[in-house]
């Protein structure tokens, strides 16, 4: 969350906010896969949607945005570990 408030313009309004701002941003971070992306989508959306709740903005303009699926992990179980079960 820290990395995107210091990489987007001091000069953009909330009201201006939209998802490609967030999604702009996103694409600049090229180590970041589909679970990066969601708990990114995630932090933000939930920042802004405490933001509204708690009146502190008129509405949450990020509240539409999509969240990429998030992918499931496969876990890949040695020989030693399997025995430990």
């Amino acid at each position: 969350l820290r990395r995107w408030v210091s990489d987007i313009p001091p000069s953009l309004l909330v009201s201006d906010l939209t998802e490609n701002h967030v999604n702009d941003w996103l694409d600049k971070q090229k180590r970041m896969g589909n679970a990066g992306r969601w708990t990114a989508i995630t932090d933000i959306k939930l920042c802004f949607s405490w933001a509204a709740s708690s009146k502190e903005i008129p509405l949450n303009p990020l509240a539409s945005m999509k969240r990429p699926k998030m992918p499931k992990r496969i876990i890949v179980i040695d020989p030693k570990q399997l025995t430990k079960l």
